[in-house]
């Protein structure tokens, strides 16, 4: 089955039978017609959103750049996502990932993950007398730091997470055992007791959707009345943009291809946010997986992959899909951007002062009509 593209060049597919036949199988010519009934052109269309997060790139860098200035071995502590291709790479270099100071080999460089370290892992580090590379996100490292700040306050600290995510560990020791609670939905947020009832922080855990994590803290508000809310500037918005760009290739796509692993959480999060959307989803790990029946009457194919994904895979899978008809590759991406509005001062009732050509102009300036 093939079919000449634009540049001339012949592509398509072909069913190979076992040597000495002297007929096609009847199986071989049924697969061949299976594929052959998916012959059309098609839009192909790949999630833009970077599989890692910022943090995740930066701590990647620093491993990197310990392995090119050191010969010792290097500890990762508290776990850094990356594809099978850096993390064979690493392991061959002698990384070792591990979760506790005691796990460091003698004379190692720890570098500490995006996830952030616990106060106890830190100090059981300096004790080892280990060099240590932090390698912690700024947004955990400024949520530790705001919990810190509540908890000196008095405030009982609730936080919009998951118990099972690397950074929660890190999050709640920050306190006293019990003065951080992890919320994962609104029963806990309805439930949670806490000492006092006018004494409430409330905070986001990184790597939770913002928006998802939102209905969770407008809860807490709602229940006691007035909060101590996090500062809206260290929202971590990576799980937001990659939900909004599944979201997007769900509903402008037919049916959407996840390169993963079946038993990893973000591959299943991944199927729950696309199907949710609309679209089905099928969660494959190499192009061989792909079936025939998946792709009938699909205009528009969308592919994307998990953090741990090599890579090269999200090309081949594209590349195996161009072999179904002429095809268009175009790439969908949702990102959040931020900034601090600048505010002129006599909003908040400073007058300017007097006695000046540029004070009497800027109070023409802004005077209400």
């Amino acid at each position: 089955m093939t079919y000449v593209g634009r540049n001339g060049a012949v592509v398509g597919l072909a069913v190979v039978t076992s040597a000495g036949a002297d007929a096609p199988s009847e199986e071989a010519v049924r697969a061949l017609d299976n594929w052959a009934a998916l012959l059309r052109t098609r839009r192909l269309v790949s999630a833009g959103v970077a599989p890692l997060c910022a943090g995740a790139v930066r701590a990647r860098e620093e491993v990197d750049a310990v392995l090119s200035g050191t010969a010792g071995p290097v500890a990762v502590v508290g776990g850094l996502p990356v594809d099978a291709l850096v993390a064979a790479r690493w392991r061959a270099r002698g990384v070792v990932s591990v979760a506790v100071a005691e796990q460091v080999p003698p004379g190692a460089v720890a570098v500490i993950g995006p996830a952030g370290a616990t106060p106890e892992v830190r100090a059981g580090l300096a004790g080892r007398g280990v060099t240590v590379v932090d390698a912690t996100c700024g947004k955990v490292a400024d949520l530790h730091a705001q919990i810190r700040a509540f908890v000196a306050g008095g405030e009982a600290v609730l936080v919009a997470g998951r118990s099972t995510d690397a950074v929660t560990p890190g999050l709640t020791a920050q306190a006293a055992p019990g003065q951080v609670k992890v919320l994962e939905n609104l029963e806990h947020a309805m439930a949670v007791p806490v000492p006092d009832p006018a004494r409430v922080a409330v905070v986001i855990a990184p790597g939770r959707p913002v928006e998802d994590a939102e209905v969770i803290t407008e809860t807490v508000r709602a229940r006691f009345g007035h909060v101590l809310p996090q500062n809206p500037a260290s929202y971590c918005h990576a799980a937001d943009d990659r939900a909004h760009t599944l979201q997007r290739l769900a509903h402008s796509c037919d049916t959407v291809l996840i390169a993963g692993l079946l038993d990893e959480p973000e591959a299943q999060e991944a199927l729950r946010v696309v199907e949710e959307a609309g679209a089905p989803a099928r969660l494959i790990h190499s192009p061989e997986d792909i079936r025939p029946e998946w792709l009938r009457h699909t205009a528009a194919i969308g592919v994307t992959a998990t953090s741990t994904t090599d890579p090269a895979l999200l090309t081949r899978i594209l590349h195996a899909l161009s072999g179904a008809g002429p095809t268009a590759v175009t790439t969908q991406h949702t990102t959040t951007g931020g900034r601090v509005a600048s505010v002129p001062r006599l909003a908040f009732g400073r007058r300017p002062r007097r006695g000046t050509r540029r004070a009497r102009r800027t109070n023409r300036r802004i005077r209400p009509a």
